[in-house]
């Protein structure tokens, strides 16, 4: 079952959207004040609002989100306005839907895309040697050594098995770990890299899983 939430920035009818998607699911509310004791347990997020008025307060939610929970996003509006959904879309939306829009195509298309977000989550979890325990906060490598993490060692190599082989910048980690603006310091995403190399790579000089990508951040390589 999955796990949902939605965000009420001016609501309309929420019913139908809500039962749709009951059946496969688990489906509650938050309100923006929470957002930031979220974590990226959360599979999405649905965005209601009717007024256009909102538009700002809709961008800086999406943005909110975008730094804190790794999940998709929708928005549902009761009416559709082609320039708000270009710009919910630039800012990495995965879907908006309006009330005259049919509820069936609505419910396949979030149910298709968390299908597929599942689908290559587990994927990038469960490398060939590597395989997170979230249950005992542990990673297991080659299938017998169970190496105990840390909390922050824990969401930092969960962020980069969910992103194998592509770069994730010092700013990407750091605001994505300690939920507080980047200010240009790097030390602490570099020493957090330190710690969990030394439990999991063999060489730390040169390392198999976690690659440097100078001046720029790091790289999980599947």
């Amino acid at each position: 079952m999955y796990n949902l939430c939605y965000i009420k920035v001016a609501t309309f009818d929420l019913d139908p959207y809500l039962k749709a998607l009951k059946k496969e699911c688990q489906i509650s509310e938050i309100n923006e004040t929470l957002i930031y004791s979220q974590t990226n347990d959360i599979d999405g997020i649905l965005i209601f609002n009717e007024d256009p008025a909102k538009f700002s307060e809709v961008c800086d939610l999406i943005l909110k989100i975008k730094r804190q929970i790794n999940c998709l996003i929708w928005t549902i509006s009761k009416e559709k306005n082609t320039i708000s959904n270009i710009v919910y879309l630039q800012l990495g939306v995965n879907g908006n839907f309006c009330e005259q829009e049919s509820i069936d195509e609505y419910r396949l298309i979030v149910l298709n895309a968390l299908k597929n977000r599942n689908y290559f989550k587990k994927k990038s979890e469960k490398n060939s040697l590597l395989v997170l325990d979230k249950s005992n906060r542990e990673i297991i490598i080659d299938g017998n050594n169970h190496v105990g993490l840390t909390k922050l060692e824990y969401k930092l190599i969960k962020l980069l098995m969910e992103n194998p082989n592509r770069t994730l910048t010092y700013k990407e980690l750091y605001e994505s770990i300690w939920n507080k603006p980047f200010k240009q310091s790097t030390y602490r995403v570099s020493n957090l890299i330190f710690h969990l190399r030394s439990k999991i790579e063999t060489d730390k000089m040169h390392p198999k899983y976690i690659k440097t990508i100078r001046s720029k951040g790091y790289r999980f390589v599947e």
